[in-house]
């Protein structure tokens, strides 16, 4: 499944026993309710662990950051895992946000064990 806005492009899909919700491009007050979307979507499925991988996101502003807040508080119970650009890191760190979330550098990091 993929959804798109002009700046935004979610791709969803299911890797080692989870679903990955993955993300290029900009994430602002426009295209924040694509990814709120796509991640609620990943959340009604019955997988236990949900990568968002914002590896390829260049501008990650604060509708993004309340996006994260809302899923965050929809998992309770689930693994959510959040790979992060250096764009998305550090407005989610600045905003103290990433004390909610499991912070990985990689897919491959995200989607294993640890």
């Amino acid at each position: 499944m993929s959804s798109q806005a002009p700046e935004l492009t979610v791709h969803t899909r299911t890797e080692a026993a989870a679903i990955v919700v993955a993300v290029a491009g900009e994430v602002d007050m426009v295209s924040a309710p694509i990814l709120l979307t796509a991640i609620s979507d990943a959340l009604a499925t019955d997988h236990s662990r949900i990568v968002v991988d914002l590896s390829e996101v260049g501008f990650f502003g604060s509708a993004g950051l309340s996006v994260l807040v809302r899923v965050a508080e929809a998992a309770v119970g689930r693994e959510l895992r959040i790979v992060v650009s250096e764009a998305a890191r550090r407005p989610i760190e600045l905003t103290g946000i990433n004390e909610l979330l499991d912070l990985y550098s990689t897919t491959a990091q995200a989607l294993g064990g640890a």
